[in-house]
């Protein structure tokens, strides 16, 4: 009896571990027994056009690839097992600087197995004016692979990050206010005088230039400077952000009783320092000075001066002789 027993219970042993290894190999190549690594990779052309703050935003075209690398990668995808396999592949904006917007369009997408022809996604930018001009911005993405698993054979899942760069430009913006507003009245011995703040709201150092649109043709006088300097409102705590403008305006004083409006126009015009042809939109600011009351007229120094020496002498004159 023992001896019938024995063949039986080696068979039971022998079947269950047959079973074992069965499932062991089956679970193994549903899951893929020779998996390849996968290779993403992202690529944009260099970029010609600076994305500048508050303004239109930058479209950057993104090219990605994916290939299989290792020593399973010609095996797998060629295998007639994996023919026409498609792997999912996603694309995500991990990270931004201060002052950076992005977002993406076509992030999600299938790519063909052993077909290098890439994929195109558009990455758009927009930046503010808080960030230097002619600088470094980035966008970091990171592209995901899905694995594949297929019989005996599979690729592996995939993730790598990228840094899409880009120059930030230039925003050419002033503020110019008038303490001082833009009217004065004045008699035709005094001069009038007006002042601009002009405060740079750029990303960089800017130039601003200065310009009289009303040239006087007749007696009147106007000075002003020609440009100011202003460090960029970015980075450098106001400092030198804000400069003061005068302007002296005099009126003719020829003899008689005067009455006269002087209306003119000051243009200002910013640009980037050192670089006069990225400009911005100019300014222009309307000022008027009214001229009101009698004049002795050109030249009545002298005869003041004589009119007083006459009048000094007839008194001293007068009590001189009473004496």
């Amino acid at each position: 009896m023992k001896k019938n027993f024995r063949p039986v219970k080696t068979g039971i042993i022998f079947g269950i571990l047959l079973l074992s290894l069965f499932t062991v190999f089956a679970t193994s190549a549903s899951a893929g027994l020779f998996n390849a690594t996968p290779l993403i990779t992202v690529t944009y052309p260099e970029q010609n056009e600076n994305v500048v703050p508050n303004t239109k935003a930058l479209r950057i075209k993104l090219q990605t690839t994916f290939e299989l690398v290792g020593p399973l990668a010609s095996f797998v995808k060629n295998s007639p097992l994996l023919q026409d396999t498609t792997v999912p592949i996603t694309l995500n904006i991990m990270n931004t600087e201060l002052g950076v917007d992005a977002a993406l369009e076509n992030a999600l997408f299938d790519i063909k197995l052993g077909v290098n022809t890439p994929f195109e996604s558009t990455l758009t930018v927009t930046v503010n004016q808080d960030i230097q001009a002619n600088t470094v911005g980035t966008v970091k993405i990171r592209a995901k692979s899905d694995p594949i698993t297929g019989f005996l054979l599979g690729v592996k899942g995939g993730a790598r990050e990228f840094d899409v760069g880009f120059i930030i430009g230039y925003w050419p913006v002033i503020s110019p206010t008038t303490p001082k507003g833009t009217f004065q009245e004045i008699g035709p011995l005094d001069t009038a005088d007006f002042t601009i703040d002009i405060e740079n709201l750029g990303n960089a150092q800017t130039y601003v230039a200065i310009e009289l649109l009303d040239v006087p043709e007749d007696d009147w006088s106007i000075s002003m400077p020609s440009s100011v300097q202003l460090a960029s409102a970015v980075g450098t705590s106001g400092s030198g952000t804000s400069k003061t403008v005068h302007i002296t305006v005099k009126p003719p004083y020829g003899f008689g009783l005067h009455n006269e409006l002087k209306p003119f126009r000051v243009k200002l015009t910013p640009s980037l320092l050192g670089d006069s042809s990225q400009v911005g939109q100019y300014e222009i600011i309307t000022f008027n000075v009214q001229s009101v009351g009698m004049s002795p007229g050109i030249g009545y120094e002298i005869p003041l001066i004589v009119s007083v020496l006459v009048i000094i002498g007839f008194i001293y004159y007068f009590f001189r002789r009473r004496k």
